[in-house]
């Protein structure tokens, strides 16, 4: 029984450091999107269970991955126009975006057009901590993209 409750209050804790983690990457990617002159990006619930998926494949695994192409593009809402993946891992979340934002192609990611992010962060027994954010721009329903399409084709 004791040894259930540790297990317990070490989970909650690593889910409540977790939490805390994701909040202040989301916090960084609206700071540097403000700071640069753009709108934030709405967080999606549905993608931020896909990244906290992967980011706790990678812990497990201990090794830094893109998720497959494939698999991005089945989590992602219907009528989604463009996906961006960042993943990364350091001592902490700000690390972290610190080194996002040294990145070209991962600051193009969280300065990109998008219009939701979802972001996972897990962290290892040790403390290190990785990240995954997925962004989308959301647009119109694929059938009425296809509508427009044979309209302006004609």
């Amino acid at each position: 029984m004791c040894v259930l409750s540790l297990v317990v209050a070490w989970t909650l804790a690593g889910a409540a450091q977790s939490s805390e983690d994701e909040a202040l990457a989301l916090a960084m990617v609206s700071e540097a999107r403000s700071a640069a002159g753009l709108p934030p990006l709405a967080p999606s619930a549905r993608l931020t269970e896909f990244a906290r998926s992967h980011s706790a494949e990678m812990v497990a695994q201990r090794a830094l991955y893109h998720s497959a192409r494939e698999v991005r593009r089945a989590a992602a809402p219907g009528g989604w126009l463009r996906l961006g993946e960042n993943v990364g891992y350091g001592d902490t979340a700000a690390h972290v975006h610190a080194q996002f934002m040294q990145s070209p192609p991962h600051r193009d990611n969280i300065l990109g057009d998008f219009t939701h992010i979802a972001v996972g962060v897990r962290r290892t027994a040790d403390g290190l901590v990785f990240v995954t954010m997925v962004f989308v721009k959301e647009g119109p329903a694929p059938q009425m993209v296809a509508r427009r399409m044979r309209v302006f084709g004609q």
